[in-house]
């Protein structure tokens, strides 16, 4: 029992040193990405920087309702392409009830 305590808080002591070491990130004054230069100030993003990611965002949001939205209308040109080459040239309605009694479900 007493070993188990001992590597216990040996080990507990490891992670808490291990974490003093841990700093915040330095922020760079430009990132220059696929978009383009980003600028920040003293950390925080520029004002056209904020513009140039929401625009980004944005783009990104309609490529992807435009991917997932592909099978759908896939979907539905081929409900309408059915309908469309199988029309019903007459409809019957009759009820159940006077169909032979082999036929009735």
């Amino acid at each position: 029992m007493r070993r188990f305590a001992r590597t216990t808080l040996t080990a507990a002591l490891l992670y808490s040193v291990a974490g003093i070491g841990a700093h915040a990130q330095e922020t760079p004054d430009e990132l220059d990405t696929r978009i383009g230069k980003l600028t920040f100030e003293s950390g925080y993003p520029s004002k056209e920087t904020v513009a140039k990611l929401y625009d980004e965002m944005d783009f990104q949001r309609a490529s992807q309702a435009y991917l997932w939205g592909i099978p759908a209308v896939g979907l539905n040109e081929w409900r309408k392409a059915h309908f469309r080459s199988s029309r019903p040239r007459t409809v019957k309605c009759f009820p159940i009830s006077i169909l032979p009694r082999s036929l009735a479900f």
